[in-house]
C-alpha cells in the first residue's frame, strides 16, 4: 500500500491532509459547506473519523498514477475506493 512503500505512517497522512485542508486544496464538506473549516477544529471522535476518511479519499484522487499500488489499481477508474 502506499503507506507501507513510502515508509509512511497514518499521523504523517494526517498531517499532510490537514496542511492541504489549511491551504484550502481539500476540503470538508461533513461540517460545513457554506465555511472553510482548519484543521485546528476540534470536533467529536465519530466526526473526526468521517473527516479524515473524506480527507484520505481525496488524497487518493490527488495522487500521481505511478504512486498508486498495486498496478492493476492503476488503470481503474476513479470512484469510491
Amino acid at each position: 500500500n502506499f503507506l507501507t512503500n513510502h515508509n509512511a505512517t497514518m499521523r504523517e497522512l494526517l498531517i499532510e491532509c490537514c496542511r492541504r485542508l489549511d491551504k484550502r486544496e481539500f476540503t470538508c464538506t461533513n461540517i460545513d459547506r457554506n465555511h472553510t473549516v482548519p484543521s485546528t477544529k476540534i470536533v467529536c471522535y465519530k466526526c473526526a473519523l468521517k473527516i479524515f476518511k473524506e480527507l484520505v479519499f481525496q488524497f487518493r484522487i490527488s495522487m500521481k498514477q505511478n504512486d498508486i499500488l498495486p498496478i492493476t489499481m492503476r488503470n481503474r477508474e476513479n470512484g469510491y475506493y
